[in-house]
């Protein structure tokens, strides 16, 4: 008997990391519409330093 897990948990693992992913794209498409919408400027303190940390 093997101690690898079911296929159909492994499915259903497989779609919650998809729907987790799913969700952190929408976030980030609503922060970049909201730079956008702020002319591309990025809040103080919230530069390509901080994006370098």
């Amino acid at each position: 008997m093997s101690d690898a897990p079911p296929r159909l948990e492994l499915l259903h693992f497989a779609r919650r990391v998809v729907q987790q992913a799913t969700a952190s794209l929408a976030e980030l498409d609503g922060w970049i519409a909201d730079a956008e919408r702020r002319g591309g400027r990025a809040p103080a303190g919230q530069g390509d330093q901080a994006l370098a940390a």
